[in-house]
């Protein structure tokens, strides 16, 4: 909701950066956790965010709690481990964190341990619950017209990086998924071969195309 406290950990990511631009578009005071100045400065300069925090060099829960004060009304989580506890420890009442990730403890030889302050989402009435696309290939027309409208009224536009690149619209939505999120710049084409894009209407996705859409995603 509009004025509601976001955090978005990975932020720079291919889905981090689409989760936190999407909050902010929707009213919502967003804050983006990164590592490196390069990846934090982007976040402010290129994708708007209110504020943005380098794990790296600075201290995220103490920096949480400043930009903080009233809690965290959601968490979109793309890391675990340990930046996961700290906001657990932060989140406001009826809070809700979405788990569409764990890349801190991807590479872990042994399986690290979880947060040891769960009992705060009882005591906040807050909820935890996983997160992963292909539970709503339902709805991938209505996501996929719904990017198109904000990169077409240039509110994506300013924080990729316009390449000259040519391809259909479903095509992009694919590649967008499918770049490494250790990329910073993401990769928006100049020019889309869609009708509908002199008209200004989000497309029309055939369901055949949102199946195929969605099984490329998932490989």
């Amino acid at each position: 909701k509009a004025g509601e406290t976001v955090v978005v950990s990975g932020a720079a990511g291919a889905t981090g950066s689409v989760a936190a631009q999407i909050a902010r578009i929707k009213g919502c005071r967003v804050i983006g956790i990164a590592g490196g100045p390069e990846k934090c400065q982007w976040l402010l300069d290129k994708a708007h965010l209110d504020a943005a925090i380098d794990y790296k060099s600075e201290d995220v829960e103490a920096r949480l709690a400043e930009l903080c004060p009233e809690g965290i009304n959601i968490y979109f989580d793309n890391v675990g481990g340990r930046i996961l506890e700290i906001v657990l420890g932060q989140i406001a009442q009826n809070a809700r964190v979405v788990l569409c990730g764990g890349i801190s403890g991807y590479n872990d030889e042994k399986p690290s341990p979880g947060p040891n302050n769960l009992m705060n989402l009882i005591i906040q009435r807050g909820r935890m619950e996983g997160f992963i696309v292909l539970d709503y290939l339902q709805r991938a027309g209505e996501a996929i017209a719904d990017l198109y409208g904000f990169a077409h009224l240039a509110e994506l536009g300013d924080a990729f990086e316009k390449n000259d690149v040519h391809c259909d619209f479903l095509s992009w939505c694919i590649s967008m998924f499918r770049i490494s999120s250790e990329k910073l710049h993401k990769m928006v084409p100049h020019s889309i071969h869609l009708d509908t894009a002199v008209d200004k209407k989000p497309p029309q996705i055939p369901s055949g195309e949102v199946l195929q859409c969605a099984l490329k995603m998932s490989r």
